[in-house]
This record gives C-alpha cells, structure tokens and sequence, in this order.
C-alpha cells in the first residue's frame, strides 16, 4: 500500500514547475547523471518557490561478474 496524505488530502499541485536532466559520458558510457526540478507549492495559502538538485555518480561500469553455481551450470547443460 502506498503512503497517503493524512485525512486523503490530495498534496499541492506545482507551479511554474520546470526540470532538466544532465549526463556526463566517458567513452560512449554514462558516469554521472544529475536532475533538477524546480516550482512553487502553495503552504497554507503562501507560495513557496522549491528547487532540489540530485546528482549520481555511476561507477566500476562493466565490471560486474556472474559466477554460476555448479550445480546450476549443470541444471542448464552448460
């Protein structure tokens, strides 16, 4: 079940809400991605302007190695 607003209140609709996505790339592979969003919420009846910026870093791309058990090589004829 999903996390609700106390009493089913609906949450405030954005304003002027605007974003953007940014990638960074090495080599023909994505290492950082950053996304920022930006609007106004009504509180109560003020306008509030918001802006978050997040940013991950993609690291150690195409160095994950899968070891198959041998009894499941085997369950596969491999």
């Amino acid at each position: 079940m999903g996390r609700g607003r106390p009493g089913g209140q609906t949450p405030p609709e954005a304003k002027n809400a605007k974003g953007s996505v940014k990638i960074w790339l090495k080599d023909g592979q994505p290492t950082k991605v950053q996304v920022k969003v930006s609007g106004s919420l009504s509180f109560n009846g003020e306008d509030r302007d918001m802006a978050r910026t997040t940013t991950h870093e993609i690291k150690n791309v195409g160095t994950t190695e899968v070891k198959v058990p041998e009894a499941a090589s085997k369950a596969l004829g491999s």
